[in-house]
């Protein structure tokens, strides 16, 4: 009970206890139930992996933004929390991408951090300063932004880390595929180099990480570059309970992580169900990507008020609801197609993951909230 405590405690951010390490499928409790991560490489969750070690200047590890408790992301919630118990002070909150811009700010008390920050706390949301390509198509002839970051040679981006686990089935790294481009000296992500070039980009970007987010002043080693991303590639991560259905892998179910660990990852290929064609195997793209509760289908679950029906109704939901498709850039405009009529699927292709499972570019632009 003891070791369970310290884990919690330190993956909660307070780390005063030093858990050396997390146990295998620790539940982490959420609005909806519990989340767990399943480590395929057998046994606990190393807390000393190079992943949770500070290899630069500011105090901040990868652990710092990919959190066990939080999906091996952050929610704003949890960054709030950090924020009040430590005053502003936890090396999340760096002023070189964790405040809301790098200039023209006070961190020297605790209402001006909690100004600089806002967007972090708030929101979730670090920034990521990107200087204006050379050659690029485009001339930034001015910026609106409202907390002050107007140069037109660095463009501030906010965006939620990523999570870094169930990366196996990753067609693209990052949000905008920067770490899967020849732009950063990475590889695209293909059927006939994978995993190899994912597991290089993972390396490439775990440097870039800790040279950027962390100030290092010399990057990480190749053998703790290995260290991180052999540590990353084995987690597994899922919801495993939900408070009114109960166990995600019961009666049929094979929800939770270590069923998409066993059973999804290892038929996951890159573009294993693309809808344009692109299953390097030939085979027809399929609209039915979920079917983790089909168990749930039999009649000890027919009534349509129970929460497993619910669920069920979800999954199919998913599945078959058609959508047309209007206004996506990488998908309308190469297609030349205004309206396509598609499902969740369309997009989301992978089976029982529901991520795109080739490397293309597809955004739909929407007004900010």
């Amino acid at each position: 009970m003891l070791h369970t405590m310290r884990a919690a405690f330190v993956v909660a951010g307070l780390g005063a206890l030093h858990a050396q390490s997390l146990p295998n499928l620790f539940p982490f409790p959420n609005a909806s139930g519990l989340l767990e991560t399943y480590n395929a490489g057998g046994g606990s969750i190393d807390l000393n992996n190079p992943f949770f070690q500070s290899l630069g200047t500011n105090g901040r590890s990868c652990g710092s933004c990919h959190r066990p408790g939080q999906g091996w992301s952050i929610s704003a919630d949890e960054v709030r929390f950090r924020f009040e118990v430590t005053q502003g002070l936890d090396p999340i909150f760096r002023t070189n991408d964790g405040s809301n811009c790098d200039h023209n700010i006070d961190t020297s008390t605790v209402g001006g951090r909690r100004k600089a920050y806002s967007l972090l706390i708030n929101r979730g949301l670090i920034r990521i300063a990107i200087q204006t390509p050379a050659g690029s198509e485009f001339d930034v002839v001015g910026v609106a932004n409202p907390y002050g970051c107007g140069d037109p040679a660095t463009l501030s981006m906010y965006r939620r880390p990523l999570p870094s686990t169930n990366l196996r089935f990753l067609s693209t790294l990052m949000w905008d595929g920067r770490e899967s481009s020849t732009q950063t000296g990475t590889q695209k992500i293909a059927f006939p180099t994978n995993p190899a070039d994912l597991l290089f980009d993972l390396a490439h970007q775990s440097v870039d990480a800790t040279n950027g987010h962390a100030q290092a002043s010399t990057p990480p080693t190749p053998q703790q570059q290995q260290a991180i991303v052999n540590f990353e590639m084995a987690l597994t991560t899922a919801q495993a309970y939900d408070y009114r259905a109960g166990p995600l892998n019961a009666n049929g179910a094979t929800g939770g992580p270590v069923m998409i660990a066993t059973r999804t990852v290892p038929a996951f290929f890159i573009g294993i169900n693309d809808p344009l064609g692109g299953n390097p195997e030939g085979t027809l793209f399929t609209p039915v990507i979920f079917d983790l509760f089909d168990g749930w289908a039999k009649p000890l679950f027919a009534d349509p008020g129970s929460a497993r029906a619910q669920i069920l109704r979800g999954q199919t939901l998913f599945n078959s609801k058609p959508i047309q498709i209007t206004g996506v850039a990488g998908l309308n405009d190469d297609l030349n197609l205004a309206s396509i009529a598609g499902t969740c699927g369309t997009c989301h292709d992978s089976p029982n993951a529901g991520n795109h499972s080739v490397s293309a570019p597809q955004h739909r632009c929407q007004r900010p909230r």
